[in-house]
């Protein structure tokens, strides 16, 4: 269908195509009349798109430049992309998360201080450990970083994190109602 390209070419196409962004679905993602469960299913869906549409996009752009390369190469290059990527996001993860429950647990951090930390510790966590230390080892940065998230998750509890995360959603709704940022003037 797309004159001068074949399969391989195609395939590139429809791969890079492929992701979505979870912005475009917040409106169906946060209407109470959708069932939790399929909310939560579309929630997780969207943001693990872009991470395990790379390793494709990677081997396929390979396929397409046509490097003399050998199936072991492919699965060591799949292998360390998903495997180590996941590794590094459950040990940055759980680790975040456990920081921040022995923080609550012993009264050293409380209230709005503890859901600051939070918001800090996941754009540590998340941009520069999860991020940078895959790249460092030749994994997926996406999905180390969509695994800390998870991670974090599963050790703060899900009554800890449902609490941290009050902050990060009243800031967007507030900022949603008032438009647009506006410069000076």
């Amino acid at each position: 269908m797309l004159p001068g390209f074949g399969w391989l070419e195609a395939a590139l196409v429809a791969a890079v195509l492929a992701p979505t962004d979870p912005a475009l679905g917040q409106a169906v993602v946060s209407d109470e009349a959708v069932p939790q469960r399929v909310r939560q299913g579309l929630n997780v869906e969207s943001g693990l798109n872009d991470g395990l549409v790379l390793p494709v996009v990677l081997v396929l752009i390979a396929a397409v430049a046509g490097g003399g390369t050998t199936a072991g190469s492919w699965v060591e290059l799949v292998g360390r992309q998903l495997a180590l990527g996941v590794l590094i996001g459950v040990g940055v993860g759980a680790l975040g998360g456990l920081l921040i429950r022995r923080g609550l647990a012993s009264g050293r951090i409380e209230g709005i201080y503890a859901q600051l930390g939070t918001l800090g510790l996941a754009v540590l966590e998340l941009a520069v450990l999860a991020l940078s230390g895959a790249s460092a080892v030749g994994a997926n940065g996406f999905i180390a970083a969509f695994v800390a998230g998870l991670a974090f998750g599963a050790v703060c509890g899900q009554e800890t994190a449902g609490h941290l995360d009050e902050y990060t959603e009243d800031t967007g709704r507030a900022r949603a109602s008032r438009g647009p940022a506006r410069g000076p003037g």
